[in-house]
């Protein structure tokens, strides 16, 4: 209505985001000096302050204050969606950095008899229930059997461009290739998780999917770590699990117990 050009408002918006030139140098100061993780932090919080007053004061100046606000908002919160690649892989270099910044994988340890399985380039503490049955299929390098379970060790290729998330993708994709997800009201929403983790010194996407093959419940878990251009992915698969917990608490335990060995 009151004729605001497509330029005036790229100008505006980038303005407002000038301040981000700094951040940078915030991340090499966390790099070389770690001690100071408080104070980096404490700046980050004003940053992000400071960009949204700058949205909102650049903005107000074209349309008025209500809906300069509205549009800063919409601006903030359509980052994760239309530049999820960026924020990918912003947040996994941080975390490379120092990956204690992500959660502890939380689980129970390994009850009962248990033994440890040392494979190509990896060990794990499994239950006695658990058989290796190699099918030497291509990119396994590990395979654990049970009467109804399924635990696959997956070598996953890649490339110094593509984020663990990325590598998780790549992986899961096929494997719950079949899996109708159930457990929600809307597309099947509540049916699937992802956390980002942290657990003996490496960071961990942990996928969660719940649904259905041909009527029948399964339980798929995978559990990805990823280098700089290959990683390795847990993937177990639950047949008709009696109880959940029990199943998420068990392939827990037996990630916890991972160990990636340098090849």
């Amino acid at each position: 209505r009151t004729g605001i050009s497509l330029d005036q408002s790229f100008t505006a918006v980038a303005f407002a985001l000038a301040p981000l030139l700094i951040a940078p140098l915030l991340a090499l100061a966390l790099v070389v000096l770690p001690q100071t993780f408080p104070a980096v932090a404490a700046l980050v919080v004003l940053l992000a302050l400071r960009l949204l007053y700058g949205l909102i004061e650049n903005l107000r100046r074209l349309i008025p204050i209500g809906v300069a606000l509205a549009a800063a908002l919409a601006v903030v919160a359509s980052v994760p969606f239309v530049l999820a690649d960026q924020v990918s892989r912003v947040e996994f270099v941080a975390l490379g950095y120092a990956p204690q910044l992500a959660p502890e994988l939380r689980a129970p340890p390994v009850t009962g008899d248990s033994y440890i399985f040392t494979g190509d380039g990896y060990e794990l503490t499994l239950p006695v229930r658990w058989k290796s049955v190699p099918l030497g299929l291509p990119g396994q390098i590990g395979r654990f059997e049970t009467a109804t379970d399924l635990l696959i060790v997956l070598r996953i290729s890649g490339n110094a461009f593509v984020t663990p998330d990325g590598f998780a993708d790549t992986a899961g994709v096929p494997w719950r290739r079949g899996l109708t997800e159930t457990g929600g009201w809307l597309l099947g929403f509540g049916s699937s998780s992802r956390a980002i983790e942290y657990s003996r010194g490496q960071v961990l996407v942990d996928d969660i999917f719940r649904g259905t093959v041909d009527g029948r419940s399964e339980l798929l878990r995978q559990v990805t770590a990823a280098g700089a251009t290959r990683g390795l992915a847990l993937q177990f698969r639950y047949i008709q699990p009696p109880e959940e917990q029990r199943a998420l608490d068990e392939s827990a335990a037996i990630a916890a117990s991972w160990r990636v060995l340098a090849k």
